[in-house]
């Protein structure tokens, strides 16, 4: 894992209510060339405040439903090397509005990252989408 950079105090960082841990898939592959699905904890402890968006119920059975949200971060790099946050991460909520949701678990209830627009350096807005089973 990498450092969580320090960041400067303002407005949007009295929002921030939540923690995010950011993990990523794959990086190994197997005998076939086939790349693992097991998930590696790549940074925890952001600050973030998140908000659901719209939500489908699904009739197949693949799953039951899924739900938009929008996170609200600073700018982050993450990996080994530091790449910045893309969609090829997925999002796990550890805190939700000062309440304990779990430790960072590859098991655990994973966001998988649609859209990050960077909005001047100052604040990522984070689109992603949660499939409920």
């Amino acid at each position: 894992m990498i450092p969580i950079p320090a960041v400067s105090h303002d407005q949007f960082d009295s929002i921030l209510d939540s923690q995010i841990s950011v993990w990523k898939k794959g990086g190994t592959f197997d005998i076939y060339g086939i790349e693992s699905q097991n998930l590696t904890l790549l940074v925890a402890g952001i600050w973030c405040r998140f908000d659901p968006g719209s939500g489908q119920e699904i009739t197949s059975g693949a799953g039951f439903g899924k739900q938009t949200y929008t996170f609200f971060t600073r700018p982050l790099m993450v990996d080994v090397p530091p790449i910045p946050l893309n969609i090829h991460h997925w999002l796990q909520i550890n805190l939700s509005r000062g309440t304990a949701v779990g430790n960072p678990d590859p098991n655990g209830t994973m966001f998988d990252i649609k859209n990050i627009k960077n909005l001047s350096e100052h604040h990522l807005e984070i689109e992603a989408l949660l499939i409920e089973p």
